[in-house]
C-alpha cells in the first residue's frame, strides 16, 4: 500500500509552476551548466532540456519533479 503523505507531496509537486523558459534557461546558465549535465542528471535528452527551455515542451512527471527541485535550487543562489 502506498503511503497518503507520499502520493499527496507526489500531487503537489506536479502542481508546481515552474518558471517561464527564459528564466530556466538563465538560471543554467547562471549556474554554468551545460544541457547536457542537466540532461543527465535528470535522465533525459540535452535536447529535451532545450525544448523545456524554449517553451516548446514542458517536463512531466518524475521529470518534472527533478527539474523543478533544480530550478528552486538554482533559483535561491542565482536571484
Amino acid at each position: 500500500m502506498s503511503d497518503p503523505i507520499d502520493a499527496i507531496e507526489a500531487l503537489l509537486e506536479e502542481a508546481r509552476p515552474l518558471p517561464h523558459p527564459a528564466e530556466r534557461e538563465r538560471l543554467r546558465t547562471a549556474a554554468g551548466l551545460t544541457r547536457t549535465r542537466v540532461a543527465g542528471a535528470i535522465g533525459v535528452t540535452p535536447e529535451t532540456v532545450r525544448k523545456w527551455e524554449t517553451g516548446a515542451t514542458d517536463p512531466s512527471g518524475e521529470h518534472r519533479a527533478a527539474y523543478g527541485r533544480l530550478l528552486d535550487g538554482l533559483a535561491v543562489r542565482y536571484p
